[in-house]
């Protein structure tokens, strides 16, 4: 049995999504591994390549739900520019407007809420889950000094300095080689880590992220943006909010809210996203 699915095509500041209002088709979890690999991927039926599947739909606690998947059906992970793609496609899509313009949705067993800006879509997350500070893992005999921060998504953020003696370059093929000695180093456990590789320049970070499940440098990552304003925070190396580069050239804003203390109690990760164009694949045995 044939079913024809209408696809939407996004970019979140150049993060390319395929993107399905699951309200319509009921796919269950099974299925939407199954759609990822195809709606992801170039083949027969499909030609657009994406960085992640966005399954959005009705939810009876909050104004929408959002399953992500990665293009090799992996899931449970948050995605940042994902989550503001999502908003935006349920927004225009599927929900009615709100008075106070302020949505909340489940996604990766959190609740984040979000809006329209000037700027396009800004994405409220809760706090860091995990950020642990010079950590050391070895790569060829030499000692790498990064941060790991878990935002609902595990990352590894480096300065590209530190690498240099071992011949990476900051460019994407240089990276695409290098990054999967730590994407899958052991000291991350079974499932591995995404791995951030930046440099500052004036007030902007630029920023490679390797992400595990696409197993590339894709064009932007938004937990890979927080994850690494979070490292330069914490080394004082840049100010409040701060504008990140990925290899899109389009750049996102990352900025804190935190307590008396300094501890950060959310986080807001706000810039472009965009319908790029709508398809109908049609899809046997699903």
């Amino acid at each position: 049995m044939s079913k024809s699915i209408e696809v939407f095509r996004m970019s979140g500041a150049g993060n390319l999504f395929s993107v399905i209002d699951n309200s319509r088709y009921n796919f269950n979890d099974v299925e939407l591994i199954e759609l990822a690999r195809i709606l992801c991927s170039m083949n027969d039926i499909n030609d657009f390549t994406a960085e992640g599947l966005l399954a959005v739909s009705e939810s009876s606690d909050y104004d929408f739900d959002v399953k992500f998947l990665n293009p090799d059906g992996s899931t449970g992970m948050m995605c940042g520019n994902g989550g503001r793609c999502a908003l935006d496609f349920a927004i225009s899509r599927t929900i009615s407007p709100k008075n106070n313009g302020l949505y909340q949705f489940s996604m990766a067993d959190n609740i984040y809420s979000g809006k329209l800006t000037g700027e396009g879509v800004l994405l409220i997350l809760p706090p860091p889950v995990e950020i642990i500070e010079n950590k050391i893992i070895e790569i060829d005999g030499k000692k790498l000094n990064g941060t790991f921060v878990n935002v609902s998504s595990d990352h590894f953020v480096i300065h590209h300095d530190d690498l240099i003696e071992m011949g990476v370059e900051f460019n994407i093929e240089s990276i695409n080689n290098f990054a999967p000695k730590i994407r899958f180093h052991e000291n991350f456990g079974f499932s591995g880590v995404n791995v951030n590789i930046y440099r500052i320049a004036g007030d902007m970070i630029y920023l490679f992220t390797y992400e595990r499940g696409v197993e590339k440098v894709t064009g932007a990552c938004g937990t890979g943006a927080i994850s690494t304003a979070i490292h330069c925070m914490i080394k004082g190396s840049v100010k409040l909010p701060v504008m990140i580069s990925p290899p899109s050239s389009i750049p996102v804003s990352v900025n804190f809210e935190k307590d008396y203390s300094g501890k950060i109690k959310k986080v807001f990760l706000e810039g472009h996203s965009e319908i790029i164009r709508k398809d109908f694949i049609t899809i046997s045995n699903l």
